[in-house]
Order: C-alpha cells, then sequence, then structure tokens
C-alpha cells in the first residue's frame, strides 16, 4: 500500500531554501549553456476532513488530514546537446515527495527532508521512427500524474495510490510506426525502486494510439517480481485515454487490473475511473472524478474484501497567472476503513483547497 502520513511541520524552512538555491541560478545557467532550459511550478494545499478525523484513509499525498501542506517545489532541466540526444531532470521539494519519492534526508530528527529527484532521463534518436529512454522516468499507467496542476482533481484517486507504480528506474525503445500508434517495451528495477530488491526485473510494455479529439488511448503492461528476495511476479494490466468527443469536455478514463501471489495466497484487484474536465470560462474550469476500486485479497490496502468508491468535485480558478481550486470528495466503502474523530466509518467527506503557479 502505498499511503503514507506526512510530516513536514517545522522543515519547511529547509524545502524552501534549497529550490530557491535552484531557482536562482536558471538565469545565468541557461545563458551559459545553449539549449538548456528551465521551468517549473509551485503548489500548495490545505485539507480538512469533515468528520473530524486525522486520517485520510486510502489516500496518497494528503493521507493526513487538516494540514496545510507545500507540496511541491518543482524544477524541471531540459535540453538538447545534439540533434539525437536529449535530456530531462525533474526535482520536487516538498511533502509530495516524501510519497514518491527515493531520496530522503533523515538528519533533522525523525521527520524527513522531502527532495526527490523525480525524472532523470535521456533520449536517443535513432530515427524518427526509434527512440531510446534510459534513467529515472514515470510509469505508463493512469490518468493522473505526480504533478498535482496537470490532473483534473487536487487529491489522487484510488488508482494512482494503490494500483499502480509511480517510477521506474531501467530503458525502453519507443518504435513509432505511423502518427497514429506507437509501441514501447522496456526493462526496470521494478515498482518505485531505485535499486532493485530482488534479483529479477520488470518487463514494462505500452501500446499506444492516437485518433485525435475522438479518441487517444492506451494499453500498458507491468509484469515482474516486486517482492522482497520473492520469485511470485505482480501482473498489472491497464487501459487509459481521453476523449473529445462532446464539444469542449475531455473525458479521462482508466481500467486497471492486476495480480499478485503472496505467501502462497493468490490475489487480485479491480478498479476503474471517469476524469472528465469541463471549460466553464476563460478562466474557471471544472474537474470531476468517480472511480471504484476493489481489493479482493488486501493485497494493496491490506482490506481483504474492500471495495470502495469515491465522487469529486473540483472547480478552478485562474486569476493573474495563479490558479485556485477548491475540491469536495466523498468516499464510501463495503467496510469502516474510513477513520473518524470518535471511532471509524464507511464513509468520509473531505474538503481541500490548493494553490499554484508556475516559476
Amino acid at each position: 500500500m502505498k499511503t503514507f502520513f506526512l510530516r513536514a511541520a517545522g522543515r519547511s524552512v529547509v524545502l524552501l531554501v534549497l529550490p530557491a538555491m535552484l531557482v536562482a541560478v536558471v538565469p545565468a545557467v541557461a545563458q551559459e549553456e545553449g539549449g538548456l532550459t528551465f521551468s517549473g511550478f509551485i503548489d500548495a494545499s490545505y485539507n480538512y476532513n469533515l468528520s473530524s478525523g486525522t486520517t485520510n484513509s486510502l489516500r496518497s499525498y494528503d493521507a493526513r488530514a487538516n494540514q496545510i501542506l507545500l507540496n511541491n517545489i518543482h524544477v524541471v532541466a531540459s535540453g538538447s546537446p545534439s540533434e539525437k540526444l536529449s535530456y530531462v531532470a525533474e526535482f520536487d521539494f516538498g511533502t509530495d515527495a516524501a510519497v514518491h519519492g527515493l531520496l530522503h534526508q533523515t538528519g533533522l530528527g525523525a521527520t524527513p527532508v522531502a527532495v526527490d529527484v523525480q525524472e532523470a532521463y535521456l533520449v536517443y534518436s535513432f530515427s524518427d521512427q526509434v527512440t531510446f529512454t534510459g534513467g529515472k522516468f514515470v510509469t505508463f499507467q493512469g490518468i493522473e500524474l505526480i504533478e498535482s496542476p496537470a490532473n483534473p482533481t487536487i487529491s489522487r484517486g484510488y488508482l494512482f495510490g494503490l494500483a499502480e507504480a509511480f517510477t521506474h528506474v531501467g530503458g525502453f525503445v519507443n518504435i513509432i510506426p505511423s502518427g497514429s500508434f506507437d509501441i514501447k517495451v522496456g526493462v526496470v528495477n521494478g515498482w518505485d525502486l531505485l535499486v532493485d530488491n530482488n534479483p529479477d526485473k520488470t518487463i514494462i510494455s505500452r501500446l499506444g494510439f492516437n485518433l485525435g479529439d475522438p479518441l487517444a488511448f492506451g494499453i500498458s503492461h507491468s509484469y515482474g517480481v516486486e517482492q522482497v528476495n520473492s520469485s511470485d511476479a505482480r501482473n498489472s494490466i491497464d487501459l487509459t485515454g481521453v476523449t473529445k468527443s462532446i464539444p469542449g469536455i475531455a473525458l479521462n478514463f482508466q481500467v486497471n487490473y492486476g495480480t499478485e501471489t503472496f505467501s502462497g495466497v493468490d490475489t487480485k484487484w479491480f478498479g476503474f475511473g471517469l476524469q472528465p474536465v469541463i471549460p466553464l470560462s476563460s478562466t474557471i474550469d471544472l474537474g470531476l472524478r468517480a472511480e471504484y476500486f476493489a481489493d479482493d485479497q488486501g493485497a494493496r490496502t491490506g482490506a481483504p474484501g474492500l471495495a470502495a468508491y469515491n465522487v469529486t468535485v473540483v472547480p478552478a480558478f485562474k486569476y493573474d497567472g495563479i490558479t485556485f481550486r477548491v475540491e469536495y470528495r466523498f468516499d464510501n466503502a463495503n467496510q469502516e476503513v474510513f477513520i473518524k474523530k470518535t471511532g471509524t466509518a464507511k464513509n468520509s467527506s473531505t474538503l481541500s483547497l490548493e494553490v499554484f503557479c508556475n516559476l
């Protein structure tokens, strides 16, 4: 289960100083190194559990309730030393990195200073149809991204936090036979592993189709051993896409199915979600999410037989280079997995506020 309790209080000064140093040198470096460019964003949020609970169950980045979070100061460096070679390096500073990050400095007491090299990879183009990517990169699967501003909602869904990897370390080949479809095949250490925890490697693949606004989708597959010193493979199949067949509306969709054996017990999980984005005006968007997740043997949540759904509504307001978002989220399950102030319940409601802007 990839749910973490975020502990960032008292460390905000360190989190601000590190990225500020990077941003300060951007103009000088960009002038000295031809082709090197920088970009990024700053993202902060607050969430409140309407049941007065201190934990938001089944959540990833906002697992702890009633928190003001410096989610991410995200800095991207990219460039092309030659016509065939390009590179990207993405750095995260903030509480988000405590969830997906692989590099945690714990020198300041028990609270981690969350810093992560989210992605760092090279892309070599053998031709217009064949490229190779090597390094650390995000998963092929899912609608939602690590970068919150790119998502339809503030909170991440079940599938993002429970059914798919965040990142991989390894490499893959991308073959583009035509402009309408492409094939990716690669070998990685595993799910969210900087260093592999077993002798086996994980195979990742994706078959993508792009038909323009009517439909673009990809079918991706991950297969490999993810447990420490085990021979039992995790199998994950994911269908993710977007259609703009309804004028003015981008409808994102995902279906995920996974299996894995733990101590001789075969487990499986299944989920699907819809996330439309509706532009209401030039400065106001409405993001929505309806999602379902079933964890039959409790492999991903620790709750055997769990079935849960969430409905989320997020209006976004853009003003003078800053985006403000407000989220209401309702979760419901067939078990009492949601923590209230006075016990547990089968449902939960939360309110969240978010503000972000580009660097």
